[in-house]
């Protein structure tokens, strides 16, 4: 093909793509996603939980449904200090979730915060002459209900 020829062709592909509509592409060509180091998911004991997340790639203005949903589990051992034989081992947990539309800012970005209450039953042992030991764990599940993109995160 003749250099004239591809100029062109560049062109014309040129004064076509403003004509393409919107696709949900970013310049990277990727579209809407969570970014992964700005979503965490804190708990307390006091059953208080936060999770934070930021979403990118959307369009600027763009409302979409945002569902947060955290599961907390505690697991209770009872271990014996001399040997560290586990006399008994349980858990237990608790779930929560909300929705609720967010828009995007001029960057295409989303960041937001939930607090959710899901606090575990507590385990009461005595008299059993163990130790108690507890190790509570949260996951947190965030998802665009609009794009359909989520992202799933632990403390």
């Amino acid at each position: 093909m003749k250099p004239q020829c591809v100029r062109l062709l560049l062109a014309g592909l040129c004064l076509a793509l403003p004509m393409i509509p919107y696709s949900g592409l970013t310049q990277a060509g990727v579209g809407p996603r969570f970014d992964r180091e700005a979503t965490t998911v804190q708990t307390r004991g006091d059953g208080v939980n936060l999770v934070r997340f930021t979403e990118i790639g959307l369009p600027p203005g763009q409302r979409v449904n945002i569902l947060v949903s955290v599961t907390v589990t505690t697991e209770t051992s009872c271990v014996v200090v001399s040997t560290g034989e586990i006399l008994f081992r349980t858990s237990s947990s608790a779930a929560a979730s909300a929705a609720e539309p967010r828009t995007a800012d001029a960057e295409g970005k989303i960041e937001g915060e939930q607090t959710l209450l899901a606090k575990p039953g507590a385990v009461d042992v005595h008299d059993v002459g163990c130790e108690v030991r507890e190790h509570t764990t949260a996951e947190a599940t965030v998802v665009d209900q609009d794009n359909s993109v989520r992202i799933t995160v632990t403390s």
